[in-house]
């Protein structure tokens, strides 16, 4: 059930996503989306939990993550100018600025 209700995209070689809605696992290395992907995809690409987060008045951000063994996850986050997306892996970084 968890992970039917997690937000997952798949992460093209070119630096973009697109969201997935995962209705079931078939193996460890198998899924069952419940659209197709609109963008041609390979078997690279790599598919990754959306984790969400919050920023305070000073720019401060906070995001919660359970650890899980999981490395790297694709961060939304917005400011004036609009919304961005990046693609962290907590594990190897020096910096943990947006």
């Amino acid at each position: 059930k968890v992970f039917k209700e997690t937000p997952y995209a798949i992460i093209h070689e070119s630096g973009t996503y697109e969201r997935l809605k995962i209705i079931k696992r078939i193996s460890s290395e198998k899924i069952k989306v419940q659209d197709i992907p609109e963008k041609a995809y390979q078997v690279g690409d790599k598919i990754n939990r959306i984790c969400f987060g919050r920023v305070d008045e000073d720019g401060n951000y906070e995001i919660k993550l359970a650890d899980e063994g999981n490395e790297k996850y694709l961060v939304k986050y917005a400011d004036e100018g609009g919304e961005y997306f990046k693609l962290l892996d907590f594990k190897a970084m020096e910096s943990f600025e947006l």
